[in-house]
């Protein structure tokens, strides 16, 4: 599956993106469906989350509503809230419960768990309490768990090892990897049945995010070595400039490109 984090086709004045596109948010799914993608990322922020769409019962039927007249459906959740309220906060676990149940309402497959600020001190012990947790939930639904943090690969494997069955993954970011200075083609090959989904952004090593094919991360070098038995969901978490919906497609244009070249797009 191909497709775009929420935002990515949203003007905001600027780079910003981690901001809900409040407004925009519906129009996002037609514009996906004129790129021919496959699905979105929705994105799940603690700053107002209550009025996100994906809380409320009235928010879900409108999803659904969009998702049934534009053909693009919703891959997985970015849950940013636990970058803000960390993941062992009072009251995180039952917002963790809440978006898996309505995940499960809309047919959304991933939750990925951004280990980063509030939650980026989070310990082996921490994150497997939170794990089991939300274990017997996640066992009665289709949903799976991706973690995305910046430890080593084999760490996060590791963490991802600790749960009980095959629902908890890594949701690993090419940019951030490339901007870390980390060998990628590596990473991901360690990673292996445990890769659930790749965010794909570009930096140069040290360097902020840049526009796809202007950093470091050889597109071709991915595709190359992805099992191609293993379905991998891809998004675009990519860096856009003045016009965000313009250099969005731009974007997805390269990509589909270099995945044509792999034979993983037709």
């Amino acid at each position: 599956m191909l497709g775009v984090m929420q935002g990515r086709f949203t003007h905001k004045g600027g780079f910003y993106p981690q901001d809900f596109p409040k407004d925009n948010w519906e129009n996002e799914f037609y514009i996906a469906q004129a790129q021919r993608l496959d699905c979105l990322e929705w994105m799940f922020n603690s700053e107002c989350f209550q009025e996100n769409p994906i809380w409320t019962e009235c928010g879900q039927k409108r999803i659904q509503e969009v998702i049934a007249s534009s053909g693009v459906t919703i891959s997985s959740v970015c849950a940013n809230y636990f970058m803000k309220k960390g993941i062992c906060d009072t009251g995180s676990i039952e917002v963790m419960k809440r978006l898996i149940d309505a995940c499960n309402i809309l047919g959304i497959r991933q939750v990925i768990l951004p280990l980063f600020e509030a939650s980026a001190e989070i310990t082996t012990v921490q994150i497997s309490e939170v794990l089991f947790e939300i274990g017997e939930l996640v066992s009665r639904s289709k949903i799976r768990i991706c973690i995305e943090s910046d430890l080593p690969a084999i760490q996060q494997k590791r963490l991802c090892d600790l749960a009980e069955g095959d629902k908890t993954g890594i949701c690993y970011d090419l940019g951030n990897a490339a901007g870390n200075g980390c060998d990628y083609v590596s990473d991901i090959l360690a990673i292996g049945d445990r890769l659930f989904e790749l965010h794909i952004k570009d930096k140069q090593p040290g360097g902020s995010s840049v526009m796809l094919g202007s950093g470091s991360v050889e597109l071709e070098r991915v595709f190359h070595v992805l099992n191609p038995e293993r379905e991998t969901i891809f998004i675009l978490e990519s860096y856009f400039g003045s016009d965000a919906e313009e250099d969005t497609i731009k974007n997805i244009q390269y990509v589909k490109k270099r995945m044509k070249e792999q034979g993983v797009w037709q």
